[in-house]
């Protein structure tokens, strides 16, 4: 799933005023065999830290709990670019695909 290796989740992002992700996305770390998706909303704050706890949004198709909260604990230490000359928080969203057959 997007070049991702074996248990590594295939990542799409969008949003977030056109800002990018500093060094890699964090990786959840699962323990478990899960398949499928958890899309997060997410609000990001000037300085490029998550804000706030990121939501499970529409789309998702993984109810496990405990791989929901893995991949919260990671979006949560994503950082993103600092804002150019703006203040303010912005959102987007992140989506996991989980495929642990991969």
């Amino acid at each position: 799933a997007n070049g991702a290796s074996r248990g590594e989740p295939g990542i799409s992002v969008a949003g977030f005023g056109g800002r990018g992700i500093i060094g890699r996305l964090q990786q959840p770390k699962i323990n478990k065999n899960a398949n499928g998706k958890i899309v997060l909303s997410i609000l990001i704050n000037s300085e490029g830290q998550v804000v706030g706890e990121p939501t499970i949004g529409k789309g998702t198709t993984i109810s496990d709990l405990s791989v929901r909260e893995a991949v919260i604990a990671a979006a949560k230490q994503t950082r993103f670019e600092k804002a150019a000359g703006t203040t303010g928080n912005v959102s987007g969203t992140i989506t996991y695909i989980i495929d642990s057959n991969n």
